[in-house]
């Protein structure tokens, strides 16, 4: 995923870069710059941001699910 990726699902998901940032264990002046186009990414920072960014949105998901009581459809087989 590049950079320009991370950041849409980011905002899509109402996630706050500085709290992505720090679950990603990223400074926020690096993704800052990455998103001002002022520096190129880092293939082991980007990993990092989508990391912390997918356990972000899987997190919300398992909430979400607990909050209105949905189950996980298991399959008949």
């Amino acid at each position: 995923m590049d950079f320009a990726a991370i950041d849409a699902k980011r905002a899509e998901n109402h996630i706050d870069q500085k709290v992505l940032c720090q679950r990603a264990g990223v400074n926020q002046s690096t993704y800052s710059q990455l998103k001002g186009g002022k520096r190129g990414g880092y293939v082991r920072t980007l990993e990092k941001l989508e990391a912390a960014l997918d356990d972000m949105v899987a997190d919300r998901m398992r909430k979400l699910k607990e909050v209105t009581g949905e189950q996980e459809v298991q399959g008949h087989g």
